[in-house]
Parts: C-alpha cells; structure tokens; sequence
C-alpha cells in the first residue's frame, strides 16, 4: 500500500462496521463541497439517471459494473461510452470529441487493462482519489481551485487501495494543429500496463486509488494547501 498509515479513528456509530480495528487516512481534494464528517462515500447503481440518455449506455455499464460506479466512474465512462454509442456528427461534435474524448478513452483502456492483467487491483472507476498528507497537494496546484475543501478518507483496514504513479497515466488519439490525428492502441495498452504494474516515472506524482465504499473524517480547511504554495488552475482527476 505503499507506506499508507494505520490508525484508530473515531467516526459515527453507524459507519462503525466500516472502520472496525482501524482505518487508513488519507486526504482528497471535494471540489463541491459535497461530502460531511462520517458520510459513508458508496458505489451507485442508478444507471437510470445517467448524463447521456443514448440507448444502450446503462446496460452496458450495468453489465460492466454490476456493483455501481464512483461519480469519477460515472462522469468518464458515461461520456465515453455515450459518445461511442451514438457517433459524432457535425463539426462542433468533432470538435468536442477530439478535444475532450481523449481523457476519457484513457480512462476506458486503463479499465480493460485492470481487468486483463490486474483484476485484484480496485477499478479507477469504483474509487475515489486520494494523497497521504495534505502537503502533497502542493504538487496537484491544478486541483486546488473553487469553493472546495479538502477532507480526511478513512479507508478500512482490510479495504482495497493502492499507490500509483499518476504520471504514468496517458495514451488517447490527440488532433494536431496540422490536422493530423495520432495515437496508437498498443501504446495505449503499454502505457495502461506500466500503469496499474506500479512504474514509477522520474519525477513521480503519486495518487492513491481507494475502493468504495470509504468514510469521510475531518472536514480540513481548503485553504491548507494553497497556504503551502499551491497555485489555482483547472482541476483534475482528483
């Protein structure tokens, strides 16, 4: 878990069955807001009300992911799978796609990675992100933005997580300003495996993937990390 910290929590009663023993803490970045002291943070299985409405999306993440979805699972496989579904059409569609589809095909091959090569590891798309201590996320400036706030995650100690160098991530077709589209699917595949076998680059950002369902702790003041250094850019995957 790579040097992830054990420790006894005090959370509400009612999530006492998730950190029985003691929890690992770890920190992430809410950019809503959306998550309070002794909140359990849960997969989702209301497919019904996904962004897209394009037929046949919820059955194939239904399908895909029986358990449900984190919102971060939620929020990159709806897109993708969406716009798979149904095509583009249109030069602003096209647009859009080449633009943004990219980060979301990522998120695509890194899943069918896992589930090749690395079924024992937690999916990205049923967990949330976290670092091990607030001052790491002088190294995340572009995560540090709004009116969010950053808060404990108590993962269980017999929980699912692991630490990953998310400068690893990669891959995707990209459009050039010639015109020129590139990519290439078994450089996807290589970039996803040195991924999730846990290389690590020369100058690593490490993020710790952590399985639902996790309970949230403190609420800690947002402005912590800026405090350290941290500038305001737009966020990311954390």
């Amino acid at each position: 878990f790579g040097g992830c910290r054990l420790r006894a929590v005090n959370v509400k009663v009612c999530f006492a069955e998730l950190v029985i023993g003691g929890a690992m803490v770890f920190y992430h970045y809410d950019r809503l807001s959306a998550l309070s002291p002794g909140q359990k943070v849960e997969l989702s299985r209301d497919y019904c009300k996904l962004g897209s409405q394009a037929e046949g999306v919820s059955v194939v993440l239904s399908e895909m992911f029986p358990e449900g979805l984190s919102m971060h699972g939620y929020h990159y496989l709806d897109v993708f799978v969406s716009e798979s579904l149904i095509g583009v059409a249109g030069a602003e569609s096209l647009g859009y796609a080449l633009r943004e589809l990219p980060s979301f095909q990522i998120e695509w091959n890194l899943e069918l990675v896992r589930r090749a090569l690395y079924p024992e590891l937690p999916s990205r798309c049923q967990s949330i992100f976290c670092l091990e201590s607030v001052e790491e996320f002088q190294d995340w400036p572009e995560l540090m933005t709004g009116e969010g706030q950053l808060v404990e995650i108590l993962v269980p100690d017999n929980g699912k997580c692991i630490t990953l160098d998310s400068r690893m991530l990669g891959g995707g077709f990209l459009m050039h300003g010639d015109g020129v589209l590139t990519g290439s699917l078994p450089a996807d595949y290589g970039q996803a495996k040195r991924y999730w076998s846990g290389e690590v680059s020369q100058a690593p950002r490490f993020e710790i993937v952590a399985e639902l369902p996790v309970a949230v702790g403190r609420v800690i003041d947002r402005f912590c990390a800026r405090r350290s250094g941290s500038a305001e850019r737009e966020p990311v995957s954390l």
